[in-house]
């Protein structure tokens, strides 16, 4: 049943929104698909029971606002769509690997979850070897993080921090950016 719940809240959504975005040009619609289907998945996550641990602290909230002013500093106006998406991805990443973690441990929960996150990743195809690569590890070790330590917002922080780094470097969204 864990696994069915997976693919429908998660695998299906996102593989829906890498097939309708295979049909779009437009970074803005693709972006705007993604995140639909994204937010669809956290609501499918959330409405079976999936929950995140919440162990807030002084600098966690310090690092996260940090580190989203340096995404706004490297990205500028970009900076604030880039931060409100790492934040819906990470919380979605998080929810889906929690779902088999919590049954199939972190290995087994991790790489299929972090294999999803990684391929919904495929808007932008130059390097695409590399990039998927990439993405796949920091979904991993995302969810191996979170797991561990039960703090999302240092997972949405360094998501937000490498991201930005990455995209300021013209490794991701290299030619939309």
């Amino acid at each position: 049943m864990t696994i069915l719940i997976w693919i429908i809240a998660y695998a299906l959504p996102a593989s829906v929104a890498v097939y309708l975005n295979s049909r779009k040009d437009s970074l803005k619609s693709q972006a705007l698909i993604v995140h639909g289907f994204v937010m669809l998945s956290i609501l499918l996550l959330s409405a079976v029971g999936t929950r995140l641990v919440w162990q807030i602290h002084t600098f966690d909230i310090f690092s996260f606002i940090l580190i989203s002013l340096l995404a706004f500093l490297l990205l500028r106006t970009v900076g604030l769509v880039y931060v409100l998406s790492s934040i819906i991805q990470e919380i979605c990443l998080l929810l889906a690997g929690a779902v088999l973690v919590s049954v199939y441990g972190i290995l087994c929960g991790a790489i299929p979850t972090a294999l999803m996150f990684a391929f919904a990743h495929k808007i932008d195809k130059y390097n695409w070897h590399w990039k998927f690569a990439l993405l796949f590890v920091w979904g991993f070790i995302s969810i191996a993080l979170y797991t561990l330590n039960h703090q999302p917002i240092i997972n949405i922080a360094l998501h937000i921090g490498i991201g930005a780094l990455l995209i300021n470097r013209k490794f991701l969204l290299t030619h939309q950016y």
